[in-house]
Formats: C-alpha cells, sequence, structure tokens
C-alpha cells in the first residue's frame, strides 16, 4: 500500500507527448488484418457475431488504422477504428500520470449495436514479443469511459453490486456474453467506500469493474482521461472524476508465483470507434497528485 500524503516539495515535472505528429518511431504498430478484402461496410460483419471484422476495405490498413492527420486546425492521431489493432509502447512505465484527450468520430458498422470502442492497457508485459501480455484495460467504451477490463492482472477494487447499469453495458451483454461472462444483468460498479473485491479475467464473473460515477461527455466531445500509476496503486479518471480505484496490482505469469505489478508498456487500441486524439501525455510522479488524492484510502 502506498502512502497519499503529499508533501511540501513540488512532486510536479515537466509533461511529455508520447506522440511526435511524424511518425510511430516510439511505438510498435500491430493491426489483425482479415484475409479478405471488401468493397463495403455491410461486407464487413457477420449477423449477429459482431465481434470482429470479416474484410478490410483500406488498401493499406497497417499504414491507415493508426495515422497522424489535420483536424481542427491542429495536428493529432487519428484512430480510424476500421480494425482491431494496437500501438505499444516502446518504453516502459513505472510510477506516472498518463493523460489521453480525444473525441469520437464514426462507429464502425460491424461493430452492431455495440457503442464505439478502443482502450488503454497499462502495465504490458513482455511488448513485442510472442509472450505479450496486457493485463489491465482502461476501456474507452462510449457510455462507461473508464470501467475496468481484467486480461490476466488482478487487482482489489472497492465495489459493489448493482442492476443500475449503465446503457454502454446493457447493450453489450446480449451480444458478447459468450465470450465476456462477467457481463451479466447485475454487475460490480466502482464505490470508494464499499468492500475491496479482486478482480481478474481468472476469478469468474469478476473480469469487469464498471465506472461510477458515469463521467463521459456527449458522443463526439473532447473527453480528457486520466490514468495514474503509483507502486501497486491505480486510478481512472474521466473529465476530472475518479471512475475506478485498483489497489494491489497483481499479475501471474505464465506458471510462476503471483508478483506485484507496478510496471510495463503503454497500448492503445482500435476497436470500432473512430477517435481524433490530440495528446498522449505522461510525466513522472512520487504521490498521487492532489486533485485525486481524496479518492484514495489507505
Amino acid at each position: 500500500m502506498i502512502s497519499v500524503t503529499l508533501s511540501c516539495k513540488s512532486q510536479k515535472t515537466e509533461w511529455v507527448d508520447l506522440l511526435n505528429y511524424k511518425d510511430f518511431s516510439n511505438w510498435s504498430l500491430f493491426v489483425l488484418k482479415p484475409e479478405k478484402k471488401g468493397n463495403s461496410e455491410a461486407e464487413m460483419q457477420d449477423p449477429p457475431e459482431w465481434l470482429i471484422p470479416r474484410v478490410y476495405l483500406s488498401d493499406d490498413p497497417e499504414s491507415s488504422v493508426f495515422t497522424y492527420k489535420e483536424y481542427e486546425g491542429k495536428k493529432v492521431l487519428h484512430i480510424s477504428g476500421e480494425l482491431l489493432g494496437f500501438l505499444t509502447s516502446k518504453e516502459i512505465y513505472s510510477n506516472y500520470h498518463l493523460r489521453y484527450k480525444f473525441r469520437f468520430g464514426k462507429k464502425w458498422q460491424w461493430l452492431g449495436d455495440r457503442p464505439s470502442d478502443g482502450g488503454i492497457f497499462y502495465h504490458v508485459q513482455n511488448p513485442g514479443t510472442n509472450k505479450e501480455k496486457s493485463p489491465h484495460e482502461f476501456n474507452i467504451h462510449d457510455g462507461d469511459i473508464g470501467s475496468y477490463w481484467s486480461f490476466g492482472g488482478y487487482g482489489d477494487i472497492p465495489s459493489k453490486i448493482s442492476p443500475e447499469l449503465p446503457n454502454s453495458i446493457k447493450t453489450i451483454i446480449p451480444i458478447i456474453k459468450p465470450v465476456i461472462p462477467s457481463l451479466k444483468d447485475s454487475m460490480y460498479l466502482f464505490d470508494k467506500d464499499g468492500d475491496r473485491r479482486t478482480f481478474s479475467s481468472s476469478i469468474p464473473d469478476m473480469q469487469i469493474c464498471v465506472a461510477n460515477p458515469i463521467a463521459d461527455k456527449p458522443t463526439g466531445e473532447w473527453n480528457e482521461l486520466d490514468l495514474i500509476c503509483l507502486g501497486d496503486t491505480i486510478i481512472h479518471a474521466v473529465n476530472g472524476k475518479v471512475v475506478t480505484v485498483l489497489y494491489n496490482s497483481k499479475y501471474k505469469p505464465d506458471e510462476a508465483e503471483m508478483v506485484p505489478l507496478t510496471t510495463g508498456a503503454i497500448k492503445i487500441q482500435s476497436e470500432g470507434g473512430e477517435q481524433f486524439v490530440e495528446y498522449i501525455r505522461i510525466r513522472k510522479i512520487h504521490e498521487i497528485p492532489h486533485e485525486f488524492q481524496s479518492a484514495v484510502k489507505d
């Protein structure tokens, strides 16, 4: 457990933008390209299995899913969302504050009734190898941005179970429940004063903790996301509001014993929702930033 008490000495360091707005030399790029090329969006889906596109449309999707472009008078990262894909940082990070500003554009037809989607994976292990693992996700899901999804990571989140779910979650339950059984009519929501429960994709019904409160801006407006990782404590915040706090971040590599998970690469996802990303800034921290301090308990 970490201390959240701020010292008199300033902890602030300069923000560094992880985007250089020219190329992706500090990132590894991967796009899951279907075998077939199509001519229309209608060919990209095969209802009712709206999980992945069946064809691709761009002539060169590996260079079109993630690009830089001019948007509203400034250079931004454009995530087309056409295909599943990832940008993974070549650098490893720990004890940091990440700030990500974006807005959604179009939703690709292959998502069907699912909301626009994307994500920030963090503490990624063995990046760029065939053993790469992405244990924790800050989900960028239109309607419940900041929900926690585990893909092998473990963590304790104060939470409560509730049938009062955001519409974005209710919508996806009948669609992807066959592959995500944690999606149910009642699910766990973050609750600062709730009992701490261990979440992990390895524990039945405990893969997801839904963001609470819902702090998304209306679809198409700019959202600013904060991801704070200090020691084994993690904070998800959306537009200045804390929506999830995870304690005791852990990971079980292969058949080894459980170990603390406090460091790793950062991975940005394309998943059906077009995004315009103004910046992805990061700075080193030694303590929880003041504006988020009250959300964390010893």
